[in-house]
């Protein structure tokens, strides 16, 4: 079973639209680790294989030295900087910047080599539903 580990990007709205390649990616039996914010960890409870769910708010080190310990076949770096590049894995999928203006999911289905837009993918739990509905 391969690997994968999101490194999502701290805007919501990126977050859901890097989900697309997250499901590229993983298929339907990669064992996925995520570390998101804390408004975005409900978009990631009901996905399938979810291995570990981090919350990344404040220092990060706590984190990347768990993350250290765990091998990925694949890493999407969504953040950028630091975090991503020092982590050991077999692909690295980071978005380049773009030569022309495009839309977000046009940059990642570029950067996982898919031949089409990659759409978001939303796993939604009961008390995420349940906060939507609230709201």
């Amino acid at each position: 079973m391969s690997s994968v580990l999101l490194l999502a990007p701290t805007d919501l709205g990126e977050t859901v639209l890097a989900t697309g390649a997250l499901a590229q990616l993983a298929g339907e039996s990669a064992s996925i680790t995520v570390v998101t914010t804390h408004a975005a960890a409900p978009l990631f409870r009901a996905w399938p294989n979810l291995a570990a769910l981090h919350i990344a708010n404040g220092a990060p080190w706590p984190i990347w030295l768990a993350l250290l310990r765990a091998r990925f076949d694949v890493i999407i770096d969504a953040r950028g900087g630091v975090f991503g590049r020092t982590l050991p894995t077999r692909r690295r999928i980071a978005l380049k910047p773009a030569v022309r203006v495009r839309h977000l999911v046009e940059d990642w289905a570029e950067a996982t080599g898919a031949d089409r837009p990659l759409a978001p993918k939303l796993v939604l739990d009961e008390a995420a539903r349940a906060a939507a509905a609230a709201a």
